[in-house]
């Protein structure tokens, strides 16, 4: 039962080293993963922002037309959304493919 330990594991600088990667990686609140994953989640938010900023735009122009097109206005009620005149019908034809 005398076995020996290696002498790596005896010197105080390794140990310290290993207890530093430990604890920078693992238990502190801002670890090295938690930093990685948050990163990762920034980037995802920022091509979220750059998406809804161009839909913002696209948005913003289309109101623009409405304003000073009632035509339009009306055009796009009747293809998106269905709506009709009084004395009118909407036959709807779905093509499959």
């Amino acid at each position: 039962m005398n076995k020996k330990i290696p002498r790596i594991l005896k010197n105080k600088y390794v140990i310290c080293t290993v207890l530093f990667f430990v604890v920078a990686f693992f238990v502190e609140d801002n670890n090295i993963t938690t930093s990685l994953a948050l990163k990762e989640k920034k980037e995802i938010m920022e091509n979220e922002k750059l998406f809804l900023k161009e839909a913002i735009t696209q948005d913003s122009i289309k109101i623009e037309i409405f304003k000073n097109n009632p035509e339009e206005y009306e055009k796009y009620a009747r293809e998106n959304y269905y709506m009709k005149r009084t004395n009118e019908d909407i036959i709807i034809i779905n093509r499959e493919k």
